[in-house]
């Protein structure tokens, strides 16, 4: 156990994991200073800490942050359908559509979800 802002927090032997905890603890007074945590990590870190983070909660972080740096982090993904689940749940907050439409376009992909979830469906499987 730790302590982050006046919390007691559970420590586990994956350190991603325990990242992830403390920003989705700080995530719950403010998803903005929580972002800004986030992005202070390599994209390969911060890839590894949003992948210990339930879909739903990482979005609303997610749309807080830059939306160039977050393609380049959807891109190190090795299956695209993940990459793909973090955008899609982007555009389901209020206000993340447009956020999720241009991740979309920094990935050179159509907006159009239908063809999108085909294409990225085809490329998880490459």
């Amino acid at each position: 156990m730790i302590i982050f802002n006046k919390k007691l927090i559970e420590v586990t032997t994956d350190k991603y994991k325990d990242m992830a905890s403390i920003i989705l603890k700080e995530a719950e007074k403010s998803p903005e200073d929580a972002a800004k945590i986030l992005s202070s990590y390599k994209d390969e870190e911060i890839k590894n800490i949003i992948s210990k983070m339930h879909l739903q909660k990482a979005a609303i972080i997610l749309l807080q942050m830059d939306t160039i740096h977050l393609a380049r982090i959807f891109l190190l993904f090795e299956k695209v359908a993940l990459a793909g689940g973090y955008i899609f749940n982007i555009s389901r907050i209020p206000g993340g559509r447009k956020k999720a439409e241009d991740i979309l376009k920094a990935y050179g992909m159509d907006t159009d979800y239908s063809e999108t979830w085909k294409e990225l469906k085809a490329r998880s499987y490459l």
